[in-house]
């Protein structure tokens, strides 16, 4: 029987991480592996979902990578599956320490696009090209983005991510109360300051709306942005709700919701939106959500203005219709493009060799 290791950057309640849990889950399921282990190199909220799937060890910090791998991994995995670039380094060190051998394959899965990848060097990339048999890619973006850096077409393939719908949760808001919605890290590139100068434009014109944030803040930065909403006074209108394992009630109570990032490879809070038929704002120039949203089953925004974003808002408010249309347009391409037994099915293929074409799939 084989054998398998999972490396995941973090254990985070984020978008790769739980995308991350479900294929893991599904690969543990179908296959009667002898040995499952995954390898943390930070913790999280998650880490007790990691740790029921398999033998996991977390990195006490990012410079015990290799004494963790040496003194608890294995030799000669099967199969190594990475997720993000973030773990591109951690391939030399298992080469290293004997866990990826000759005969080892290695599927590397990767949501980022140039922001994150300067932010870790673009040299981690070349990693891929020397170990990695087959490259996933999140979006058809994702995948142009690495091949300027020069990655092998052949290994690289598109695997639109899914998600499961947020569960029925009744309603119990004040209808009166029009509720845009914003999800994701309290994070620059999250967009959460474009997120906050929106909705004081929009509160501008119309008191009778809230905007809501929910995500964790792990950069410690929320109380500055709390600050700015105190000074505007807005403190009832914008707020933050932290992070929560279950945003099911929050996705099927708001009327709108907006995609502030500055760049996002395919962000799976845009999914959730989308397979309950809740219409998204976002901005197309910011990454790959455009492949699913078009012009059709989104709001698209020019990239970063506020002001736009909140006169649209507003029109919406008064438009349910025109957000209907849009929601259930989300929906029909939600259910056609990332449905989760395709997802699955193809990464299955890819992991075991069966897809090795340079030919996307979506």
């Amino acid at each position: 029987m084989d054998t398998i290791l999972f490396v995941t950057h973090e254990c985070s309640g984020t978008g790769a991480p739980i995308l991350f849990l479900s294929i893991i889950r599904h690969l543990v399921d179908e296959h009667d592996y002898s040995r499952v282990d995954i390898l943390g190199l930070k913790p999280g909220e998650k880490i007790e979902e990691f740790s029921s799937l398999g033998n996991l060890f977390v990195c006490p910090s990012e410079w015990d990578i290799h004494d963790t791998a040496g003194n608890s991994l294995q030799k000669d995995y099967d199969y190594i599956y990475t997720n993000t670039v973030e773990t591109a380094h951690v391939l030399p060190v298992l080469a290293e320490c004997g866990a990826l051998g000759r005969r080892t394959r290695v599927i590397s899965h990767v949501h980022e696009l140039d922001g994150t990848i300067k932010k870790y060097g673009a040299d981690r990339l070349s990693e891929f090209t020397r170990f990695s048999h087959a490259i996933i890619c999140v979006s058809e973006a994702v995948r142009n983005n690495l091949l300027k850096y020069g990655l092998p077409e052949d290994r690289v393939h598109v695997v639109y991510p899914s998600v499961r719908p947020p569960r029925f949760v009744s309603p119990n808001k004040d209808d009166a109360v029009f509720t845009v919605l914003g999800c994701g890290e309290i994070t620059v590139w999250k967009g959460i300051d474009v997120f906050i100068d929106t909705a004081r434009k929009a509160l501008a014109l119309n008191r009778d709306m809230e905007f809501v944030w929910l995500g964790a803040d792990n950069y410690k930065i929320r109380e500055y942005f709390e600050e700015d909403i105190r000074r505007f006074g807005l403190e009832k209108e914008i707020r933050f709700l932290g992070y929560d394992d279950d945003i099911s009630p929050y996705f099927r109570v708001a009327d709108l919701f907006y995609l502030s990032s500055r760049q996002d490879s395919f962000p799976l809070v845009c999914l959730e939106a989308a397979s309950i038929g809740l219409p998204s704002l976002y901005y197309p120039d910011a990454g790959g959500i455009r492949e699913l949203f078009g012009e059709d089953a989104g709001f698209p925004l020019p990239y970063l203005d506020t002001e736009y974003a909140a006169n649209l808002i507003i029109q919406l408010v008064k438009d349910r219709e025109r957000r209907r249309i849009v929601g259930e347009e989300a929906k029909r391409r939600f259910e056609r493009l990332c449905s989760e037994s395709v997802m699955l099915s193809n990464i299955e293929c890819i992991v075991s060799g069966d897809i090795d074409g340079r030919k996307p799939i979506s």
